[in-house]
């Protein structure tokens, strides 16, 4: 089950958040990490989601090491499919107005 929600999410990035963020598909876990590819800020994408009732778990806070990277953490193991398709089409909106 965890494997196919693994691959739904990974779909769903790719196919409407390419512009903005990099999978990075986990061998294991139940997280899949995500590498911004746009200038748009880790805190302001975190700050926004959160105010949409989606919590993103900052990659760049989790290194010990400069260079840090800028991406997210996406849960998918508690996620129905649905919940998912509706979690990313706000994240995209939310990118594209953090880049107006």
């Amino acid at each position: 089950i965890y494997a196919k929600r693994l691959l739904t999410l990974e779909q769903l990035v790719r196919k409407h958040l390419k512009d903005f963020i990099e999978p990075l598909p986990p061998l294991g876990g139940m997280q899949m990490p995500c590498i911004l590819k746009s200038e748009i800020r880790e805190d302001v994408v975190i700050e926004q989601a959160k105010q949409q009732g989606i919590t993103l778990i900052s990659l760049s806070s989790l290194y010990i090491a400069t260079p840090k990277q800028a991406g997210f953490l996406l849960g998918f193991a508690a996620y129905t499919e649905r919940e998912m398709e509706l979690a990313i089409h706000i994240l995209k909106n939310i990118f594209i107005d953090s880049m107006d």
